[in-house]
């Protein structure tokens, strides 16, 4: 029986929501150092904008740098046919509640855990806000060191 893919990394993009968040406190620094401190003689809104530029831009850099490289490293490992590939049955499935708990199930002896904040490259979309998972489902799963690459179930 023919498999339907529901997830392939090679046709996502990075995900820049969460490294770029730091961008919010970086400006809201530079709002503190230039505006703020234009109003008050005080040298606190200049000193308290610095110190919040100097670890948003560090936070961001690492942030980018880290989630980016995860990314990449397994849409290396994908292109490179160097994941496994794991075919079987859906099962201990434990869907996610809609707060953001972690979705987790098992094929054969390989257990994927999962959440829709994750950061993590590769499928992360539980139930609760639409994943195609669930219990009994006949899947083939592409992953490496726990992400699922792809995901294919049958028709």
């Amino acid at each position: 029986m023919p498999y339907v893919t529901l997830f392939d990394i090679s046709q996502t993009r990075f995900q820049w929501a969460y490294p770029s968040f730091g961008l919010l406190f970086l400006v809201t620094g530079l709002i503190l150092t230039l505006v703020v401190s234009r109003w008050s003689k005080r040298r606190s809104p200049r000193i308290a904008g610095g110190v919040m530029m100097v670890f948003s831009a560090g936070w961001t850099a690492f942030a980018i740098y880290s989630t980016h490289r995860d990314y990449v490293e397994c849409l290396e490992a994908f292109r490179r046919n160097q994941a496994t590939v794991i075919e079987g049955t859906v099962e201990d499935f434990r869907i996610a509640p809609y707060e953001g708990m972690d979705e987790c199930f098992r094929v054969q002896t390989a257990t994927f855990c999962y959440s829709d904040e994750s950061i993590q490259p590769g499928f992360h979309r539980t139930g609760a806000r639409g994943g195609p998972i669930r219990p009994g489902l006949a899947v083939r799963i592409t992953a490496y060191r726990g992400n699922i690459l792809k995901l294919e179930a049958r028709r």
